[in-house]
Formats: C-alpha cells, structure tokens, sequence
C-alpha cells in the first residue's frame, strides 16, 4: 500500500509511482452527485 502525502482527501495531484494497471485508489464522495474527473495518466 501506498500513501500520497501531503494531499488532501480529494486527491490533488497523485504523482504516484505505484499507479498500475489493476491497481486500486480510493477517494472518497464528499458532495452528493458529484462528477469524478481523471487526465494525464
């Protein structure tokens, strides 16, 4: 398991090296019917 320090609980920006494919990343809903966005992967 990894962590991404120094951010928040929305994400930020995860530089993470661990970021595979079949790997998991969980955050979590902070706003009802809120829109989940990803780029530059």
């Amino acid at each position: 398991m990894s962590s991404a320090d120094g951010q928040g609980e929305w994400g930020g920006n995860l530089d993470i090296r661990d970021a595979a494919p079949g790997r998991r990343l969980y955050l979590p809903v902070s706003h009802p019917g809120g829109l989940f966005y990803l780029g530059d992967v």
